[in-house]
């Protein structure tokens, strides 16, 4: 979808050269999840160049296991650089089908679907920031009639000092905040009371499982959970879950139930938008689809009455990507940004923000309106 007053734009590419670079930065405070712990931020950086002398700049998902990093930026310069240097491709849309056509085969042959699918996500992101750049136009406003101003929550709350960290983040401008839960019954209500205690009047809580449910678990846990009024209850039971778990979930649920940074098709969100066992959708922008699907799962959510509230957990131009198609996701955009609060300059210096009162406002950059410079010395320094 293409804001009605850019239709006529020219989106379409020749792609000369195209980079990839993997940064890391070691973090003193581990963030710790249902699934494991991290104990390093990894980000795997795209850099692509048109025959005009354009560049944009993409990022492949890679943040756990950090050692995934070198597979997904090994597999990119190797299957996914021969398949579009020097091709041209009518828009940023075409070079996302013709790609993933191209790469099916190899995802059947390999197994290695989440990979190739995260790979595409770095091109895909490259092309659409620099085809907006070309125009000289935010993303945000390329994609969609759209708004610079989006509301935010903090996330990656660690199940250790948890009113401390929320107490932090007050004063760096958040009001709403999202726990990781599944460590257990008691670790788990503890931590939403030390949250709740800390939080003011008016401020928002949202809570993870990470997936660590099944459904006796989650039925079992969901009263107390409740008890804290969450905003929403985010990946309660596996991905994979029956769909009568989670249409049992819902059901039992008296707040809203969120979910799809783990989904891989459309497929899958057809089936969770059409099935009203979902509330909130979740797709992260370098994991599957890109900006070309990410921008199609948000207005389809919010055109269906459902909320659109993108996943990201990773470095700044993923922040910023989820950040455009937010704000591009249609009339009154009703979701939220989730920033990570862990410390990551990968992050922070590619795309800095200062939360007012829980909001973010987007400046009208051309394209990302990512730190390019920062980008561009990453390049030259890899790891």
């Amino acid at each position: 979808m293409i804001n009605p007053h850019h239709k006529d734009l020219d989106l379409s590419i020749t792609i000369k050269q195209l980079d990839v670079v993997i940064k890391r930065f070691k973090i003193e405070t581990p963030v710790k999840t249902s699934f494991g712990t991290m104990t390093e931020r990894p980000a795997v950086f795209v850099r692509i160049q048109d025959d005009q002398g354009a560049f944009g700049y993409g990022e492949i998902w890679c943040n756990f296991p950090a050692c995934g990093a070198d597979h997904r930026a090994k597999l990119f310069a190797s299957e996914i650089i021969p398949r579009v240097q020097d091709k041209h491709f009518d828009s940023p849309r075409a070079a996302f089908e013709q790609i993933t056509n191209s790469m099916h085969i190899l995802a059947l042959q390999t197994g290695e679907f989440g990979p190739i699918a995260q790979a595409i996500c770095g091109l895909d992101i490259a092309i659409w920031d620099l085809v907006a750049k070309r125009h000289n136009i935010a993303l945000h406003n390329l994609l969609n009639e759209s708004t610079n101003d989006i509301d935010v929550y903090a996330s990656g709350i660690n199940p250790k000092n948890t009113g401390e960290t929320v107490a932090k983040l007050q004063t760096m401008g958040h009001s709403r905040f999202k726990l990781k839960i599944g460590f257990g019954k008691e670790t788990d209500l503890n931590n939403l009371q030390d949250a709740r205690d800390t939080m003011s009047d008016g401020q928002e809580l949202m809570v993870d499982v990470n997936q660590a449910w099944d459904i006796e678990t989650a039925l079992n846990e969901l009263p107390d959970v409740q008890a804290f009024n969450p905003r929403w209850i985010e990946e309660p039971l596996r991905k994979d879950a029956p769909i009568n778990d989670w249409m049992a979930f819902k059901e039992s649920c008296t707040t809203n139930v969120a979910g799809g940074e783990n989904f891989d098709d459309m497929l899958e969100f057809d089936q969770a938008i059409d099935g009203n066992w979902m509330d909130i959708f979740q797709p992260d922008v370098c994991k599957w689809g890109g900006i070309t699907k990410g921008h199609e799962v948000a207005v389809k959510a919010n055109q269906s009455g459902k909320v659109y509230c993108p996943h990201s957990l990773g470095g700044g131009i993923a922040l910023a990507a989820s950040a455009h198609i937010l704000a591009a996701s249609g009339s009154g955009v009703p979701g939220v940004l989730e920033v990570d609060n862990n410390h990551n300059p990968l992050r922070e210096d590619v795309f800095p923000i200062t939360p007012v009162d829980g909001q973010i406002s987007l400046a009208d950059l051309p394209g990302l309106g990512v730190e390019t410079d920062v980008l561009d010395h990453y390049f030259k320094n890899p790891d």
